[in-house]
């Protein structure tokens, strides 16, 4: 038997595009911050798009009215869910208010907040565009 321990797995090649994605974004961080106070358009941009899946927020656009808004050049209405892990099950009342006033700080026109398990919640709002 050898003493020795292997080193780091390695894996050489090209990443693949999540693992670059995390590996250039800042600790997952990328542009989100200003995707957010952009006034201008009602979703996130390139990047950000897929970054904000790895914090449980997730962007789509209102397929009911899609065809009429790209029929009129507008750009697609898009509206956000963030899944919330609760420890436990439990939310102290401060948290709960922060987390009510979240779509408030992103502009949001519309939002609602439901538990969706014991140990979690989803928040869906919808911002205007």
């Amino acid at each position: 038997m050898s003493d020795k321990h292997p080193g780091p797995l390695v894996v050489e090649g090209k990443l693949a595009d999540a693992e670059r994605l995390k590996k250039e974004s800042n600790f997952l961080r990328g542009t989100i911050a200003e995707d957010l106070q952009d006034g201008l358009t009602g979703g996130f941009t390139g990047d950000n798009f897929l970054l904000i899946r790895f914090h449980g927020m997730y962007q789509q656009d209102d397929r009911d009215i899609r065809a009429e808004r790209a029929e009129q050049k507008l750009e697609p209405r898009h509206a956000m869910m963030l899944r919330c892990r609760l420890p436990g099950g439990i939310i102290s009342p401060q948290q709960w208010l922060g987390s009510t006033n979240l779509p408030q700080k992103a502009r949001c026109t519309a939002a609602s907040v439901s538990p969706t398990g014991r140990r979690s919640s989803s928040m869906a709002s919808s911002k205007a565009t």
